[in-house]
């Protein structure tokens, strides 16, 4: 397949390579002896050879027949580029969610209306989702914490030994007490770093971020927490809170504070452009 900068490059070469007067020609001046000079048609111009690197099927036998078959290829290539990147919703509001028949019993009866939707709402909207993607998402993210065992039973108020135990990653089974409690105790603080960075910028609200703290009461609510990270970042076992960059020295807690100033937020009196894009640039490596 063609990609669309060898589409724009076709064009501007057909127009540039097409000779004067391809096609109709321009009317004979008179010449000596009552003779038109001229012949009417070609022009005097070279004959039209198409650019090499359009396959066959795009070539005409002159510009206005090679043009006619690449617009229509150029527009089938721009709307497929415009649906491949759909903006997300205006507001998280925007984004619909109705659970698969199987998968009911996870989420309020109003699955519109449950916290956890809400919350993965904020997150998607925050990462830039598109409104079709979030359905699908969810059900995907939800079934295959089901397949895996990770949910499904019902077991009463949370044994926070026994969730924090779950939590020790695999590679750490076999090491000392010690050692395990303290990886999955990494784990549960960096998800709640995670929802106390999406609370500083202001992506979720008070409420939201009870909903959250009820997640991490669990280690499969923690594991959740932890796919929105990856699906956030593009990175698993990303770590909020490092300085990372190299050692620049702005931390997760500096931007949290920043990005919880007035001048940050662009719907404050006190917004200031040049503070954000400070900001923004400043913590650029926390992202990595």
């Amino acid at each position: 397949m063609i990609t669309m900068r060898r589409y724009a490059l076709g064009l501007w070469a057909v127009l540039a390579l097409a000779p004067e007067g391809d096609g109709a020609g321009a009317p004979p001046p008179a010449g000596t002896g009552g003779q038109p000079q001229g012949d009417g048609g070609a022009g005097g111009g070279a004959a039209f050879v198409p650019p090499d690197f359009l396959p066959e099927h795009l070539r005409g036998k002159d510009a206005v027949e090679t043009l006619g078959k690449l617009a229509p290829e150029w527009k089938t290539q721009r709307d497929s580029l415009a649906q491949r990147w759909t903006p997300p919703p205006e507001k998280p509001d925007g984004y619909e969610f109705a659970p698969a028949p199987e998968l009911k019993q996870f989420f309020a009866e109003d699955a519109g209306k449950d916290p956890v939707v809400g919350v993965l709402r904020g997150v998607a909207h925050k990462i830039g989702m598109s409104a079709d993607k979030f359905a699908p998402f969810v059900n995907e993210a939800v079934g295959e914490l089901q397949k895996a065992g990770l949910i499904g039973k019902d077991q009463g108020a949370p044994d926070y030994d026994a969730e924090m135990k779950a939590l020790v990653p695999e590679d750490k089974r076999s090491a000392p007490e010690a050692e395990q409690k303290a990886a999955a105790k990494a784990r549960h603080d960096n998800a709640q770093t995670f929802a106390d960075t999406l609370l500083a910028r202001k992506d979720i609200d008070e409420g939201m971020r009870e909903e959250f703290g009820l997640l991490l009461e669990s280690a499969n609510g923690v594991r959740l927490v932890e796919m929105m990270i990856t699906h956030m970042t593009g990175e698993k076992g990303f770590v909020f809170g490092g300085q990372g960059g190299g050692g620049s020295g702005y931390t997760m807690a500096d931007y949290n504070r920043d990005s919880a100033d007035p001048r940050y937020n662009s719907n404050s009196p006190k917004y200031d452009p040049a503070f954000r894009q400070e900001t923004d640039n400043k913590s650029k490596h926390l992202w990595k």
